[in-house]
């Protein structure tokens, strides 16, 4: 709240007097504010911290330069570095950042003149002469910002979104500005919407803009040699920027169908790989040239006069706004060295994608072939090799007025409805006279946006995956087991594949599927540490709500990937092709075909074939129906019963976060799994209290002399408290007030009224579900263990029920929880989500995850 206020007055300070002074103060604020502490910093308390650094700006409003972090004399070696980055990133909720680190292998380039000139390259002058148009006379006045708006263009950053040169991250504004923050945060959002007004009227001061509109840079080292820059935007920019292309998208679809597919189309790049595909395997009864454009560092190069002409007119009441941006050169900072970017769309600018294809809608619109798609500086072109020859050279002379050139060696063409090896070559020379370096399209590698569009190109592509999958599981080894899993599932197994196998008849090479899952169940058992049987690794397969790991199988999800995908982008996908093309597509039928011989359901009615999930449903209750069915023991049958129910796995989806407390040591995770699985978990032995232990470890479930059943009660009963403390209820444990007959007391007491002017009375147990003596029942009937374990409890502290409100809170090993104590959790919940509102953490929930908040509350406590 200390931060909240600070920041609202300073913003005032920028809409009342607009003076380099106070821009100066909002762009050093984070700076004074809110720096990360380095190490050399002592922090007892950041609360405190951060409180004393409001403070003491609020009093000199200087900006205390931090120290140079300590250089080790041992560097950590790449791997553990890694290793540990991913797993902060993770415990930050930043599951993105936590992928893309652990795949890349991109490294940092060095800070050397080499470096900063491949910079310079790649961001060049602007061509001469210019011809920036004035501002448009009369113009619409936009509509002021409103709350719904920037709640939302906050809410859209990712976790783990870095700030730009004044250090201002998102999360920062996103939790400045919650209700919980009660009048200060409000204060602040309110001035936010009159800077954001200020900003889209165009009023930034001038000599601001190159700051404001400005980047800080880091640059990568590609793997194949280059340099990747990665810049990062000032976050008030980037956030003004969303607003802005939120409030234009729906102009900017209808100028772009159906050929350019990039940006605001829905299933836009899905549907271009199958209008590609389609056009490909059609036999054409004459030549076809199929040409795949490649444009030089195209989003730096594109002319910004000509951008700004087109703003003016099709935008005109937007102009200001991006006047600001590109009429004048911005500054990009590498290492403390700025880099004038003067030409091209800014990277990391949100509007960017939007800009870049309008400076290129008038080249599209002008070419004429059956075939014409384009995806962002991706184009695809097909047609007769005359047609597409014109339509190069059209593409060339448009290109190069609006600053835009062909890489030729890297365009492709493939030679379509030819038999004869010498009419190939004759027109495939002819596209070499035109564009020197013009590579050929093979069957092998017909791709087109990362999908292959032969049966012959499946196998390079799967192949590669393939390899991809084996190294990734080599990284994901060194993380712990529960945060190495969790991002298996998240990205790095089938999802991965989600893409490829909705673009293409992947069946067609089963083979290579199933060696793809072969290299997934390897991963898998690395990680959890149990060897999966085929029952086992059946089960993975499943949805957690249905009793699984959530780790779907390639061989599994190709037909449903591809038939959702088909049904839901053929409507676009036959708009982008010429009407004889319309309804030909084979695999479709043969995909119903195939899907129809597993054993599933008639197919789904029309209107809903575009959902993967209505053609998953099927084949997961096959997959429940044949475990079940093939269950022999009561124990399996038990765990199959349990596995299925409302929460159980629950804990399969929260975050791994030390921080929030969900984060599981190896050696918890690898039992959690292998109960949920069926897996051995020990060696046959002979228990201290003489009873013998079987592979499947029950036995030390309900054991007396179980060293783990102490500590598992008050570590409950610990989340319990602190969750009723979150909810505003103060509590005291084992109140002695509360005593039994026999001198026992409940686990817990609420010092203030729960509901109807009493208090709450809790206690915790957790029953066996395969207990011999439940056993017999919860072989038949999930969750009976924790309903007779409530009525016990019930009963044994009736005495209490007159001053108190009891609740029994019990939850089987399995995790089923029992109908009283579920209700008490949910109670709960439902009071935490109405004071923290929109707090970070549910935003995670809502976005990463797609639940309530009520649920994923659930998910953190258990």
């Amino acid at each position: 709240m200390e931060v909240a206020k600070a920041l609202a007055k300073i913003i005032e300070e920028v809409i009342t007097t607009n003076s380099e002074e106070s821009w100066f103060k909002l762009f050093s604020f984070p700076y004074a504010v809110v720096p990360v502490p380095t190490k050399s910093v002592k922090v007892k308390n950041l609360t405190t911290w951060v409180k004393s650094r409001v403070l003491q700006w609020s009093i000199t409003q200087i900006v205390t330069p931090s120290r140079p972090r300590p250089q080790f004399a041992k560097p950590s070696r790449p791997q553990e570095t890694i290793a540990k980055k991913v797993e902060a990133k993770l415990a930050d909720g930043d599951v993105r950042g936590a992928i893309r680190l652990l795949t890349s292998d991109d490294t940092i380039a060095p800070n050397n003149q080499e470096t900063l000139d491949a910079l310079i390259t790649k961001h060049p002058p602007h061509p001469e002469p210019t011809y920036f148009p004035n501002a448009p006379d009369k113009a619409e006045v936009l509509a002021p910002v409103d709350p719904k708006e920037v709640l939302t263009a906050i809410s859209s950053f990712a976790p783990g979104s870095a700030g730009g040169l004044d250090s201002l991250r998102p999360q920062i504004l996103k939790d400045l500005v919650i209700s919980e923050n009660g009048e200060p945060g409000t204060n602040l959002l309110n001035a936010m919407l009159k800077f954001l007004d200020l900003v889209l009227r165009g009023d930034v001061p001038k000599s601001i803009c190159p700051i404001f509109f400005g980047a800080c840079m880091t640059a990568l080292r590609k793997k194949t040699g280059g340099i990747r820059p990665v810049a990062v935007g000032n976050t008030w920019r980037r956030l003004i920027s969303k607003i802005a292309v939120a409030r234009m998208s729906s102009t900017l679809v209808e100028i772009f169908s159906p050929h350019q597919l990039g940006v605001g189309i829905k299933g836009g790049a899905e549907a271009a790989a199958h209008a590609a595909r389609i056009y490909w395997n059609y036999s054409h009864d004459s030549p076809k040239a199929f040409l795949k454009l490649d444009f030089r560092n195209a989003f730096n190069e594109i002319r910004r006069d000509t951008l700004l002409q087109i703003i003016r007119e099709k935008f005109p009441n937007f102009y200001r706004f991006v006047s600001q941006a590109y009429s004048s050169p911005s500054e990009i900072f590498f290492a403390g060295t700025p880099i004038s970017s003067l030409c091209g769309v800014q990277q990391g600018d949100p509007l960017g994608p939007a800009l870049y294809a309008l400076v290129i809608q008038p080249i599209v619109d002008l070419i004429d072939t059956e075939l014409n798609m384009w995806y962002l500086d991706d184009s695809t072109i097909a047609d007769s090799p005359e047609k597409v020859l014109m339509a190069m050279q059209t593409i060339t002379r448009m290109g190069t007025e609006v600053g835009l050139h062909l890489n030729t060696t890297k365009c492709e063409v493939g030679i379509l409805g030819v038999v004869d090896d010498q009419t190939r070559d004759e027109i495939f020379e002819l596209f070499r006279s035109t564009a020197p370096g013009i590579q050929k399209i093979s069957p092998e590698s017909a791709m087109l946006l990362g999908v292959p569009l032969t049966d012959e190109a499946i196998p390079t592509i799967l192949g590669a995956k393939t390899e991809e999958m084996e190294k990734i599981s080599t990284r994901l080894l060194k993380l712990s087991s529960h945060s190495a899993f969790f991002l298996l599932r998240a990205s790095m197994s089938t999802p991965r594949l989600i893409y490829f196998l909705r673009c293409a008849p992947t069946w067609r090479r089963f083979d290579a599927l199933t060696l793809y899952d072969a290299k997934l169940k390897n991963a898998m058992e690395g990680i959890i540490n149990c060897s999966l049987s085929p029952q086992s690794w059946l089960q993975s397969s499943l949805p957690v709500n249905k009793g699984g790991l959530g780790v779907r199988h390639a061989i599994d999800v190709a037909i449903p990937c591809f038939l959702a995908s088909i049904y839901s982008s053929l409507p676009l996908a036959e708009r982008l092709l010429p009407p004889h093309l319309h309804g030909i597509d084979t695999a479709i039928q043969e995909g119903e075909e195939r899907w129809k011989s597993l054993g599933s359901s008639p197919l789904p009615p029309l209107e809903i074939r575009g959902i993967q999930a209505i053609w998953e449903i099927p084949q997961q209750e096959g997959v429940i129906n044949h475990l079940t069915t093939n269950a022999t023991t009561l124990e399996d049958k038990a765990r199959y019963h349990a596995m299925s129910q409302p929460n159980v796995g629950a804990w399969l989806n929260a975050i791994p976060s030390p921080q929030l407390g969900t984060h599981l040591p190896n050696e918890t995770f690898r039992i959690a799994a292998a109960l949920r699985l069926g897996c051995d978990i020990c060696q046959p032995h002979k228990c201290s209290c003489g009873e013998q232990v079987s592979t499947k470890g029950y036995h030390g479930l309900s054991c007396k002399n179980s060293a783990g059943r102490h500590s598992r009660h008050a570590a409950a009963n610990d989340v319990i408290a602190r969750a009723l403390r979150s909810a505003g209820v103060p509590i005291i444990k084992e109140p002695a007030g509360c005593a039994r007959e026999d001198g026992k007391r409940p686990d817990g007491l609420t010092l203030i009224p729960w509901a109807r002017g009493k208090s709450v009375v809790w206690d915790f147990t957790c029953s066996d579900t395969f207990a011999p003596s439940y056993l017999p029942q919860t072989s038949i009937r999930p969750g009976v263990a924790a309903e007779k374990a409530e009525d016990r409890k019930k009963k044994r502290y009736e005495q209490l029920m007159d001053s108190f409100l009891f609740v029994p809170i019990a939850i089987e090993t399995t995790g089923i929880w029992g109908k009283d104590g579920l209700s008490f959790i949910k109670e709960i919940g439902s009071r935490i989500t109405n004071i923290t509102e929109e707090g970070d953490i549910l935003f995670i929930a809502e976005n990463e995850y797609h639940c309530s908040k009520r649920e994923f509350m659930l998910i953190l406590w258990m």
